[in-house]
């Protein structure tokens, strides 16, 4: 992505005087031109190589102002699964079960094994 740089950019500024500004115009112009040519190639080997420096760099560029949202995603379920799911939360913490979730799960497991195991044939050897 190439940003577009108005030059001259001191036009509404006073703390820059025509020669400074020239100057600070060329450097920008010079930078703007050698990231085009190789930024996403010094990006990607500062990331491998300092990532904490990559992270300082990315994070310095965020809007200061930036509203962040953070979600608990539960994997790939429907609506609907998810409100079963919060059903059988509750209905166990109801029941209050004093067990780790992942032993109260193995007993839930266990408890409807009968019910939707199928039969086995059994085959005869010779």
């Amino acid at each position: 992505m190439v940003v577009p740089i108005t030059f001259p950019f001191w036009r509404n500024s006073t703390r820059l005087t025509e020669p400074s500004a020239s100057l600070a115009e060329a450097a920008i112009k010079t930078l703007a031109d050698d990231f085009e040519k190789n930024g996403a190639e010094v990006i990607q080997k500062v990331r491998l190589t300092d990532p904490a420096t990559y992270m300082r760099v990315a994070y310095s560029l965020l809007p200061k102002d930036l509203l962040v949202t953070v979600t608990q995603d539960v994997g790939p379920l429907t609506a609907e699964e998810r409100i079963q799911l919060k059903a059988l939360l509750a209905l166990i913490e109801r029941a209050n079960v004093q067990l780790p979730p992942a032993q109260v799960f193995t007993l839930i497991e266990d408890a409807i094994r009968p019910y939707v195991a199928k039969p086995i044939e059994a085959k005869q050897f010779p």
